[in-house]
């Protein structure tokens, strides 16, 4: 059983190699906005560039919610994975 932010769950998988930073918007890096960076190889496969997402706050952490179709890939990719 894999512990996560809510606790001990049966069906959790985590990335243990996977990098989140956060970038803070620089004038001379001509960024508009301070991106959540969330990187590992095997996410970047499943879930589509530019692709819209919804994230929001939960105990201990944050979500990010995905269309069907890259739900699906990210189930398949933690299938790989066990």
């Amino acid at each position: 059983m894999t512990k996560t932010m809510t606790g001990p769950h049966p069906e959790a998988h985590e990335f243990e190699e996977a990098t989140v930073s956060i970038r803070l918007k620089a004038a001379t890096a001509g960024a508009s906005i301070t991106p959540i960076d969330v990187e590992h190889p095997d996410l970047t496969a499943a879930i589509e560039p530019r692709a819209p997402t919804v994230a929001g706050r939960k105990a201990g952490g944050i979500f990010i919610d995905r269309k069907r179709e890259m739900i699906d890939r990210v189930e398949a990719l933690v299938r790989e994975h066990r």
